[in-house]
């Protein structure tokens, strides 16, 4: 998960660790062997955790973790009871998932340029498929939930008026 940098941390006398190195979050429950990825979106970086002891201890964790994060806005504006109709030819299914794990596949793809989209439908309320494309038409549909890429306002080079 990890290149340069980052760190890992043990979580008191428990078995759990994290490992974190910018956006990249990892987790285990086996102390330090299989562990689980996270990737926090919106070009976010995470510091270092600190965790919750329980009563009375310096090292038992009670189970709530905390870490420090910058973000920038999401990307997506999240549309409940709408599915966004895929233009001819143009539907990229990306199977099923959570409605958070949809939004995530999509938006990863989008980041990292494996796809190319502008809005995802997550229809929960029949096969939990996700499906990505270019630009769609709303229609209203319940229990289907659609996410829709803002459009970021162009940066201007500091010393440019315009």
């Amino acid at each position: 998960f990890f290149g340069e940098g980052g760190g890992c941390f043990g979580v008191g006398r428990s078995v759990y660790s994290l490992c974190i190195h910018h956006h990249n979050v990892a987790r285990s429950s086996r102390g330090g062997k299989n562990f689980s990825r996270f990737v926090v979106p919106n070009g976010a970086s995470v510091g270092a955790p600190a965790f919750a002891r329980r009563a009375g201890s310096r090292a038992e964790p009670s189970g709530l973790i905390y870490a420090p994060m910058t973000m920038e806005a999401p990307a997506w504006e999240v549309i409940v009871d709408t599915e966004v109709v895929c233009g001819a030819g143009e539907a990229i299914e990306l199977g099923a998932h959570t409605r958070d794990g949809c939004l995530a596949r999509a938006d990863i793809g989008v980041q990292h340029g494996w796809h190319a989209g502008a809005a995802a439908v997550w229809r929960g309320a029949t096969d939990s498929s996700c499906t990505l494309c270019a630009a769609g038409s709303p229609r209203h549909r319940e229990g289907a939930v659609s996410f829709v890429r803002r459009a970021r306002p162009a940066l201007t080079p500091i010393g440019h008026d315009g």
